[in-house]
């Protein structure tokens, strides 16, 4: 599990979260404009329509762009448009609303093992780096939340073209950074996109399993860790902790 340079980490998921909860923020905003949403309602919509988005937008169902990036979210929020009553606000001007919030620092949170990994990734001599499925409001997002100055490269699949799993984003990613895929690790906390996404680039997967939550898909020789703490000490040449393995067998019995 060690010699690797380089550590890419998956961003939602992994190193933050929406802060508070997306329905809550889109009902935050539907208030503003005098308007209701129900949360329950916009987390249910979220996940029906990014299930179908990948068929519903491109032949292959990876390939993206910003523009396509654009037009899943505004489809999203269309959506949600349809759903109130009253709202004094365009199409136009409440996707411009929601597009702004959700590229704001304090719509997201850090979690709380993120800088201390970030700091002893930095003191081992080991590079970080983001990939992730997002579009280029990441790029603002890590900086105002000051993570820029530990990373030197924030992948996203709007950029690339391609989400993962497909290869090809570790692979530009890599050949951006001069890294061999035997060089690098990649840690996310989905099994498809990170797990599965890094092997078929040859990158080391790691995957994160935060308070028990997450799915794992069969393959026993995967280093599975609770806090991203527990990458810095791969990345030192530790083997992963009895707690990690002892989830890894629970979760797969």
């Amino acid at each position: 599990m060690s010699g690797f340079s380089l550590v890419l980490f998956d961003a939602g998921g992994t190193l933050l979260r929406p802060r508070p909860s997306v329905g809550e923020r889109y009902a935050l905003l539907a208030a503003r404009f005098g308007a209701s949403l129900q949360q329950a309602l916009v987390d249910a919509d979220l996940s029906a329509h990014f299930a179908g988005r990948a068929d519903d937008l491109t032949p292959s169902g990876l390939e993206t762009s910003e523009a396509v990036e654009l037009a899943c979210w505004r489809a999203f929020t269309d959506r949600l448009y349809g759903r109130m009553q009253g709202i004094r606000a365009t199409r136009q001007e409440w996707f411009d609303a929601a597009w702004a919030d959700f590229a704001r620092a304090d719509a997201w949170a850090l979690y709380p093992d993120v800088l201390p990994a970030l700091e002893g990734l930095r003191s081992a001599g080991v590079r970080a780096g983001v990939l992730s499925n997002w579009d280029s409001r990441l790029d603002l997002v890590l900086r105002e939340l000051g993570l820029s100055p530990y990373l030197a490269r924030i992948e996203v699949s709007s950029r690339a073209g391609v989400r993962k799993p497909d290869p090809r984003i570790f692979l530009r990613a890599l050949e951006a950074l001069g890294v061999s895929a035997g060089e690098a690790a990649h840690v996310g906390d989905s099994w498809t996109d990170d797990v599965r996404g890094a092997r078929a680039a040859g990158v080391l997967p790691i995957f994160l399993v935060r308070d028990g939550a997450g799915r794992v898909g069969g393959e026993s020789d995967v280093a599975i860790v609770s806090s991203l703490l527990e990458v810095v000490a791969l990345a030192r040449g530790a083997a992963p902790s009895a707690s990690s393995r002892g989830k890894r067998d629970r979760e797969k019995a």
